[in-house]
């Protein structure tokens, strides 16, 4: 448990940041935003969470381009004839968290608001890194007082720095997530599983929504916003508005899911999946902005291959596991048997 200070304290809190080496469990017990005081080094198994039923809001500050860096502490060093020691394993979980990145001083600026990127940094060696039920913030802008200001809301990018051997993301809201590529400091992704989120760059221009170079790429039920470059992709149940750049196609799979057609894309094998050209049409998504109550959610004007095109016939992307197009059928069935003669009923989704 960590401290809040105190019901008559709305917050935001200070937090002090777990001094070197850092293990264990620490654990936010309300929904009160946290403003953590630095980096966290020497990370051997940690695990960050929100307790039950509850979302509170990590908010890093730093100065223009900083980052907030994660980082792992070093191995001991084993022989090549010697099994790795447990104590070697270095584990990080993120819970139940809202995170967001801010720049010292920003303020107000003219329209258009252009995107600014914010960096969280996996650095060092860890075996597995684990993100469910979080938010990193994927950015926007705030709400508009003088409709001629905006205020930016930066994108948390996740980048690695070092070597990640298993990253998990779960249940999640993310924006980018990258391998560092300045040499001398690369870093690599061995394995990218996510399952049932959502993954955007608002910066589609110039940074995809996955990147990694050696890496292996699987996904589930997931909503991709941005383009994809991986070494090998496993992809099921999936929708990914971006183009898709795979460079071991001979491996791998895309399987009940859909992307944008384009003389550049380079899949794997194929299987009942759909190419849309010259993209996915942003009006297959309720919306396509961070914080509004239908962000990634199917419309009605989706096609049905994609609305009933997953592997069990529910819908592709991130919402898939809710089966709402099969528990659709089962209310229409109830409602045809038990509804009164001469009575129509009409349904209205919501979001």
């Amino acid at each position: 448990m960590l401290p809040d200070g105190g019901d008559g304290n709305p917050g935001p809190v200070p937090w002090n940041v777990p001094a070197a080496p850092v293990t264990g469990v620490f654990q936010f017990d309300n929904n009160k935003t946290y403003e953590p005081d630095g980096d966290i080094e020497a990370i051997e198994q940690l695990t960050l969470q929100a307790a039950n039923q509850r979302r509170p809001y990590l908010r890093r500050t730093v100065a223009a381009g900083g980052e907030w860096v994660f980082a792992a502490l070093p191995k001991e060093e084993v022989l090549p004839d010697e099994p790795d020691p447990a104590a070697n394993d270095r584990q990080l979980t993120l819970d139940g968290l809202w995170i967001g990145i801010e720049e010292e001083g920003a303020v107000a600026v003219p329209v258009p608001c252009e995107p600014v990127m914010a960096t969280l940094v996996l650095q060092g060696g860890f075996d597995r890194v684990v993100i469910r039920h979080c938010s990193l913030d994927p950015g926007g802008e705030q709400a508009r007082v003088d409709p001629d200001l905006c205020r930016v809301i930066p994108f948390v990018t996740l980048l690695v720095r070092g070597n990640v051997e298993e990253l998990i993301i779960e249940s999640s809201i993310l924006g980018p997530i990258v391998e560092n590529e300045v040499a001398g400091e690369r870093g690599t992704i061995q394995k990218l599983e996510v399952r049932d989120s959502i993954i955007q760059s608002i910066d589609g221009d110039t940074l995809p929504a996955i990147r990694t170079a050696l890496g292996q790429v699987k996904l589930e039920r997931t909503t991709v916003f941005g383009a994809l470059e991986s070494n090998r992709l496993y992809a099921s149940d999936s929708l990914i508005q971006g183009l898709v750049t795979v460079t071991d196609n001979q491996h791998g799979c895309f399987r009940f899911s859909a992307t944008n057609d384009d003389p550049r894309l380079r899949l794997p094998q194929r299987y009942e999946s759909h190419l849309y050209a010259p993209a996915l049409p942003n009006h297959f998504f309720v919306s396509r902005r961070f914080g509004d109550a239908g962000f990634a959610q199917l419309s009605d004007g989706a096609p049905p291959v994609i609305l009933r095109g997953a592997e069990n016939r529910s819908e592709m992307g991130a919402f898939s596991g809710l089966l709402g197009p099969i528990k659709r059928d089962d209310l229409d069935a109830k409602v045809n048997e038990f509804m009164p003669f001469g009575l129509i009923a009409q349904f209205i989704n919501e979001t």
